[in-house]
C-alpha cells in the first residue's frame, strides 16, 4: 500500500508543476521553456534538504539535478524525465490542474510531469531514510 503522506506530497508537486507553463520554445515559438519549473523544483528540493543543482543545457533551457546519497557506498541509480511540454493551442485552461474522478487534467499531467512527481517522491522518502539504503539515487529533470 502506498504511503499516504508521500502520495499527497507527490500529488501536490504534480499540481504545481502542471500549473507552471513549460512549453518547449523549440516546438512553439515564444514558449516559456523550463526555467520557471526548474526554479520551482530547485526551491522545493532545497526546502526538503535534498542536494540539488541547476544546469543550463542551452540558452534558457534548464535541467534540474537532484541527488540523495545513502550512508554506505553502493550503486548509483539514475532517474530521468523531461520538464518541457508540447503546445497548448486549443486547450481552454491548460494550466488549471483540474482534479476530477481521481484524475488530474492539465498540460503535462501525464507526459511527463506525473512521472517526475513520482521520482520526486522517491527522493523525498530516501532523503528521510538515508540510513536504510546504500548508494545514491540521482534525478535528472531535463
Amino acid at each position: 500500500m502506498a504511503n499516504k503522506p508521500t502520495f499527497n506530497e507527490a500529488l501536490a508537486v504534480l499540481v504545481e508543476m502542471v500549473r507552471i507553463s513549460s512549453v518547449n520554445p523549440a516546438l512553439v515559438p515564444g514558449g516559456d521553456g523550463e526555467v520557471h519549473i526548474a526554479d520551482y523544483l530547485y526551491d522545493y528540493f532545497r526546502k526538503h534538504g535534498v542536494n540539488v543543482q541547476l544546469q543550463e543545457a542551452g540558452p534558457g533551457r534548464i535541467n534540474v539535478i537532484a541527488k540523495v546519497v545513502g550512508i554506505r557506498p553502493g550503486r548509483r541509480i539514475l532517474l530521468n524525465g523531461h520538464l518541457d511540454t508540447v503546445g497548448v493551442e486549443g486547450m481552454p485552461s491548460p494550466f488549471d490542474a483540474v482534479q476530477r474522478d481521481g484524475k488530474l487534467f492539465g498540460r503535462g499531467a501525464q507526459d511527463m510531469k506525473s512521472g517526475l512527481a513520482a521520482a520526486i517522491a522517491v527522493l523525498l522518502e530516501l532523503s528521510r531514510n538515508r540510513q536504510a539504503f546504500s548508494g545514491e539515487v540521482v534525478l535528472c529533470a531535463v
